[in-house]
């Protein structure tokens, strides 16, 4: 015996303990193997009980098109009762709806390319029912080595419809929006006109200074309320444009004061201000500015108790522009504070629309900045915080210079005026005598041609809703008869999106004005407009 055999011990049977090497290796193996496909085998039975019970549709789809497999949600998103109704048909003809074929088969033509990609489409099921469906879809390799589309398809026509149902309402309101602030200006417009022409009247008699200035003040909120409730409608549809220049910060604050101070004096309130001894200098819209400031300033003089106190303060802070407006008004709750910038949005404690804020905040993130809103709860006051990015350093002497105040020139010139609303084109007509302008009237667009012909204004200022003629057909009469005279043609009316504008523009109008007309916009359209020869001679008094 070897020494090899010496070394092997058997068991009772004669097999050697352990088992003979070979034996132990391949059941090693086939026990690995059975394991693995077993393994394989629970994987392959989850994936397929989670494609079987998933409420999306799962299918596979051949290069040309052809259904290889569906899931049964699948089938019965698209009417089939079994998947021998669908399955080795071509879907393209099959589910996909005309007009979105082509765009469909290049889509699958690209993912079995090996791209990964998402597609909206219609499909018409075996019913006959058209359903707008998204789909995800990616490359897969088959057992047969060809690539199909691998895609899980939802039905989304719910969510389309719900889409859909959103334009059309923010459509609505756009609509309302624009016919609600026509509405109001029209009235506006001769009470403007009115109030204007009684502070004409009233130089020597000043005894009704105090009730008119109070009227005044009212209207010029009304007309400030009409113009935000567009200007939000204009930003949230991207429509504002901002007329940018550089700005000082101190020259914005003190144009917001101007228009608020008023408010703050009724309400007995004390205003203190502090600026920057340093001129602080933004890349900005002037006038949207203002208006950011203006209506916090506003804001804290309304939801502030008679007596109380606003503070603003201006100041440069980590780089920008820092500007804080503090009252000690009525505050706000901490669960309100998430709602403050939100449209339309007011705590039980306030009045007005709820839009202010809410148009401060879109102007200022058009300017690169922000707003927030601070308290420490109802009673205990809020503070305003705007931040704005300074614009970058340049010399004092790039800085606009500022305009003296153009003085009060008589109107020397000849006005048509046509508004079928009489009050309004009355009212008007009377203030632009008041103030030396030769005016003649008219209450539709027909009747404007006719007096334009006889009158020759040099100016005629016309409303756009007019019986006969519309103020668009009058200015192309009046622009087509005029010849080489040329009269100014300014539009005034309570229609004052883009849209408007640019139909004003090209029906001929110079000009477009916005109901209710401000009398220094009014002056400085129609003082500058010089009367011809022929209307001189024919406006001077017999001797």
């Amino acid at each position: 015996m070897s020494q090899l055999e010496a070394n092997v011990v058997c068991d009772s049977t004669g097999r050697p303990e352990g088992g003979w090497e070979g034996e132990s290796l391949g059941s090693e193996r086939m026990l690995a193997t059975a394991d693995a496909e077993a393994r394989a085998r629970a994987r392959e039975e989850h994936l397929r009980a989670v494609v079987e019970t998933t409420p999306e549709c799962v299918k596979l789809v051949a290069c040309d098109g052809t259904l290889l497999q569906m899931n049964p949600a699948g089938l019965s998103m698209v009417g089939a009762s079994r998947a021998e109704d669908v399955v080795g048909r071509n879907i393209y003809d099959l589910l996909i709806a005309p007009e979105h074929r082509d765009v469909y088969r290049a889509f699958n033509e690209r993912v079995c390319g090996g791209t990964k990609e998402t597609l909206e489409f219609d499909m018409i099921g075996l019913s006959g029912e058209r359903r707008h469906m998204e789909t995800h879809a990616a490359p897969l390799r088959t057992p047969d080595g060809t690539t199909a589309q691998l895609a899980l398809t939802r039905d989304v026509t719910e969510r389309r419809k719900a889409e859909q149902a959103l334009r059309e309402s923010d459509r609505r309101k756009d609509e309302f929006i624009a016919m609600l602030a026509h509405e109001l200006r029209n009235p506006l417009a001769p009470l403007r006109s009115a109030l204007s022409l009684l502070g004409v009247k009233a130089r020597d008699d000043d005894t009704t200074a105090n009730e008119r200035e109070v009227m005044e003040r009212q209207v010029n909120h009304l007309v400030r309320l009409v113009d935000d409730l567009l200007e939000v409608s204009r930003i949230d549809r991207g429509m504002l444009e901002l007329r940018r220049e550089r700005i000082e910060l101190g020259s914005v604050v003190h144009n917001a004061m101007e228009t608020s101070i008023p408010l703050i004096r009724e309400a007995g309130h004390r205003l203190e201000v502090e600026l920057p001894q340093q001129p602080l200098w933004l890349h900005g819209d002037p006038v949207r500015l203002a208006q950011i400031f203006s209506n916090l300033l506003n804001n804290a003089a309304r939801f502030t108790e008679r007596g109380g106190r606003i503070t603003l303060v201006a100041k440069e802070h980590e780089g920008a522009a820092w500007v804080s407006v503090r009252d000690t008004g009525v505050g706000f709750a901490q669960e309100f504070a998430s709602r403050l910038f939100e449209m339309f949005s007011k705590s039980e404690r306030s009045s007005g629309l709820g839009i202010g804020l809410a148009l401060s905040r879109r102007l200022a993130e058009m300017h690169g900045g922000t707003i927030e809103g601070r308290s420490e709860g109802e009673g205990r006051g809020a503070e305003f915080i705007v931040r704005l990015p300074l614009a970058a350093p340049e010399t004092a002497a790039a800085a606009p210079a500022s305009r003296a105040p153009e003085g009060q020139a008589p109107i020397r010139c000849r006005v048509l005026i046509a508004d079928d609303n009489r009050d309004s084109a009355d009212m008007l007509g009377e203030l632009l005598r008041a103030l030396g302008g030769d005016v003649a009237l008219a209450y539709d667009g027909a009747e404007a041609v006719e007096v334009a012909r006889a009158f020759h204004p040099d100016v005629a200022i016309l409303d756009i809703g007019m019986p006969k003629l519309d103020g668009y057909q009058a200015a192309r009469c009046i622009r087509s008869e005029s010849g080489t005279r040329r009269p100014k043609l300014v539009a005034l009316t309570g229609w004052g999106q883009q849209e408007d504008r640019r139909r004003a523009r090209e029906a001929g109008f110079d000009e477009h004005l916005v109901k209710p007309p401000d009398l220094d916009a009014l002056r400085a359209l129609l003082v500058p407009a010089t009367p011809s020869d022929e209307v001189v001679e024919s406006s001077e008094p017999t001797p």
